[in-house]
């Protein structure tokens, strides 16, 4: 997962394809925890960034 950018009130994050993450192997599709993690982490990051508590670490 990588952090892209982020303003007043977005964040943008971006999971990129890896052969590690995909869950059917016939079709390349990612894992569904993986798509999770990936919403999990952008919905808390939007409530960061709307309390205006983001930084970069």
């Amino acid at each position: 997962m990588e952090f892209g950018a982020s303003g007043g009130n977005w964040a943008e994050l971006s999971l990129p394809w890896r052969e590690q993450l995909v869950g059917v192997p016939a079709t390349g599709v990612l894992a569904s925890g993986a798509i999770v993690s990936l919403v999990d982490t952008a919905s808390g990051m939007a409530v960061w960034v709307k309390l205006d508590r983001s930084r970069r670490w």
